[in-house]
């Protein structure tokens, strides 16, 4: 085994597995608090057991039941506090005392966030404090958190006698690291003996107030963070005692002196929303925040009553306030049965349920049945809709009710599934259900996602109408609910608006009026979120102009992308925007096209490279420089007939050029092409052109070759009506003339 104090003179192989364990420590630490910073800690206590270091287990575990215990796991929490004691108690002479000093300190707060819980027996409870209890004997360390945590116990007992005795010998006693005066520990001790006599406790948290120098009687502006938790509980006592005058002044000068924002920061909310009883503006900015991060799981049962009694007292006909003191009453009543006392519910009708209407029933409404009213999703499910969730608006599904995140969760994964639905009967009763879900727990993801996965879905079904017209409506929501929408949600509705205008300018379907919505629409996006680049927006008159074949206009967009590019470089994928380009410039303004290409080929990664480097041979080809066909037909070996791996290059780049190859069979190439690209749309209309052409050539009985050309000649027809012009058949008479 290895001691603390053995680790500067081990030897080096051994030492470098301990530096290797402290170093993964220290990254652990920086992860998000969630489940797999817990199992990254259960991994590194299992490694530093391997070698036997039983200091850095001690951290890992102390780290894990911090996080089970703020993440509201009681049970799990407990369990790892166990654990913890009992490897303390295995290894304190491995273990630097001060950790071991630590650790056993956590006590008090280990049993406050155990008895939250009716679920934990009191028993194993007790079990806890007599282990910790033992340790600190042994230790000789500070037994001050011990005392507390058993007067804590006895108040869940609804022993008010036993609860002074222990909260006595706590002061009696004495404690450097608990002194009786300090605002922190006033905090947690004035509560205790409040349930049983608040003008006591009050007389208590006076006495140590003063003793600091502190007066909770005066939050004037100048009120340091010490002195503003104890005003509050000075307040909420004096609700206590009914004197309602005093605790109203009180909650003047809070409100005076700081945002009610910064009190819910500085004090609990059970105590706050009672003292701003009589500012039922403010008192609601605290109710709504807390009922956002309430598990609705039965613990907390005097912030259940304190909301209750504030959506009553706001709200006396509303579901919200009756819902929650259901909660409130089942919670306090569980206490109450495993304390065997009824203390809890002699509170509530004391005080908290003091001055309301006549006890309402606490049974669940006839039109909630037991199995819906005991689920928590569920009760947090009615709770929410009874009032927080039309308060709040449009909903973020990272900032979502504690309690109902996961449901958001699986809302954003469904909604993605809507663009490979398998046709359009299944797109559309998926949307419908996602759509009626959403609305329910106002979600802005699931508003803005139906609509544009279902338009990702047309675009995948070839339905170019049904692209055009989700995406708009798209559009439209985003102004609705930019203020509580994702990023990757602003960010996939842009790349769906690329596509878009990219497929929807090559469509004769689609008229010229449509698309300037489209644009129109991503402008006001800009202009009025933020949500969206320039950079997208130049692109698509880049494409129009493209289309058109208006060469001064191609020039003069693709310098106003690449000089959006360069300003929002830190938000794109800047060799993308320079393949999209090489795409529109190619043809038209051949000279920036390869000088970009030969850019994005250095300075692309694997796939980008693999596609500036065919064009790089297009263009070469163009030119009849020797070499080019057997360059494309090397990057084309490389990738073994998987075409999706040449990266954004058009299928017909490739063709153009090894239609020259001699002795090579190009029908494979075309298929995976074919395939690679579909639905084959107008978009594919080079494509089309290419791959009829080389199938007329390389195999003249594949019917293929004649349908495409046939296609092609429809398309070129349907796009020269709706421009007005006749520049897409000089191109393909162009194309078609410069073959042999």
């Amino acid at each position: 085994m290895i001691s603390y104090r053995d680790v500067p003179d081990l030897d080096e192989a051994t030492r470098a597995e301990v530096d290797d364990l402290l170093e993964r420590s220290r990254v652990i630490a920086q992860m998000p608090p969630d489940r797999a910073q817990i199992a990254a800690w259960e991994q590194l206590a299992a490694d530093c057991d391997r070698i036997g270091f039983p200091h850095l287990t001690t951290t890992a575990r102390l780290s894990q039941y911090h996080l089970l215990s703020r993440g509201g796991e009681t049970a799990e929490a407990i369990a790892a506090f166990v654990r913890l004691m009992q490897l303390v108690r295995r290894h304190s002479d491995l273990i630097d005392p001060r950790k071991t000093e630590i650790v056993l300190g956590e006590i008090s707060m280990a049993v406050l966030d155990a008895l939250d819980d009716p679920a934990v027996p009191l028993e194993r409870v007790e079990k806890m404090i007599d282990l910790v209890d033992q340790e600190v004997r042994q230790q000789g360390v500070d037994r001050a958190g011990v005392h507390i945590a058993r007067a804590a116990l006895n108040c869940s007992r609804g022993d008010a006698s036993a609860t002074r005795q222990w909260l006595e010998r706590y002061r009696a006693e004495g404690s450097e690291g608990w002194r009786p005066d300090d605002p922190s520990v006033l905090q947690i001790d004035v509560p205790l003996l409040a349930r049983f006599d608040p003008a006591a406790a009050d007389e208590l948290l006076m006495r140590g107030a003063y003793a600091n120098g502190l007066d909770p009687e005066q939050p004037g502006a100048d009120a340091t963070d010490r002195l503003i938790p104890l005003c509050v509980l000075h307040a909420f006592l004096q609700r206590r005692q009914q004197r309602h005058g005093d605790a109203d002044r009180i909650a003047d000068l809070l409100l005076a002196s700081r945002p009610v924002t910064e009190l819910m920061r500085q004090a609990p909310p059970e105590q706050l929303v009672p003292v701003l009883e009589n500012h039922p503006g403010a008192a609601l900015v605290v109710v709504d925040h807390a009922l956002e991060n309430l598990t609705f799981d039965g613990t907390k049962w005097e912030l259940l009553a304190a909301l209750a009694r504030e959506r009553m007292l706001a709200d006396p006909d509303g579901a919200e306030g009756r819902l929650i003191r259901m909660l409130a009453e089942e919670a306090a009543a569980a206490h109450d049965a495993r304390g065997s006392t009824d203390v809890h519910s002699r509170e509530l009708s004391d005080f908290w349920w003091a001055g309301m209407p006549d006890a309402q029933s606490t049974a669940a409404p006839a039109s909630i049945g037991a199995e819906q009213w005991n689920d928590p999703d569920s009760r947090a499910d009615l709770v929410l809709a009874a009032g927080w969730l039309e308060r709040a608006g449009w909903v973020s599904a990272f900032d979502a009710p504690y309690a109902l995140r996961a449901r958001y969760q699986r809302l954003l994964e469904s909604s993605m599934e809507l663009a490979s639905a398998a046709d359009a009967a299944e797109a559309a009763a998926l949307a419908a259900r996602l759509s009626a879900e959403g609305d329910r727990l106002h979600c802005a993801a699931t508003h803005v996602n139906v609509p544009l996965f279902l338009a990702a879905n047309a675009a995948e079904r070839g339905d170019i109408e049904g692209l055009v017209t989700g995406l708009r409506r798209a559009q439209s929501r985003v102004m609705e609910v930019h203020e509580s929408l994702p990023g990757f949600v602003s960010q996939g509705l842009e790349a769906i608006f690329m596509v878009a205008v990219q497929i929807a300018v090559a469509e004769p379907g689609i008229s010229w009026r449509q698309i300037e919505e489209l644009i129109d629409a991503e402008h006001r996006i800009l202009s009025q979120t933020g949500l969206t680049s320039r950079t997208s927006l130049q692109i698509a008159g880049l494409e129009i102009a493209a289309h058109r074949g208006n060469e001064d206009e191609v020039r003069e967009r693709a310098e106003a992308v690449l000089d959006a590019m360069r300003g929002e470089s830190e938000q794109l994928d800047a060799v993308d925007i320079l393949l999209t380009v090489v795409r529109l410039t190619a043809e038209t303004a051949s000279d920036i096209a390869e000088y970009l290409a030969s850019h994005a080929a250095s300075a692309g990664d694997e796939i980008q490279a693999r596609a500036a480097a065919a064009w790089l041979y297009w263009f070469a080809h163009g030119r009849g420089e020797d070499g080019a066909v057997a360059e494309m037909r090397r990057v084309i070996e490389s990738v073994a007939g998987e075409v999706e791996a040449l990266g954004p290059v058009p299928g017909w780049v490739v063709l153009d050029v090894l239609r020259s190859a001699c002795g090579v069979d190009l029908v494979p190439l075309v298929d995976a092409l074919l395939s690679e690209a579909e639905p084959l749309s107008a978009d594919s209309l080079g494509l089309l052109e290419s791959v009829g052409e080389v199938l007329r050539e390389h195999s003249p009985g594949d019917r293929r070759g004649v349908e495409f050309r046939e296609r092609v000649d429809a398309i070129v027809r349907g796009l020269d009506g709706r421009n007005g012009d006749t520049r897409w058949n000089a191109w393909l008479a162009e194309r078609r003339a410069a073959r042999p």
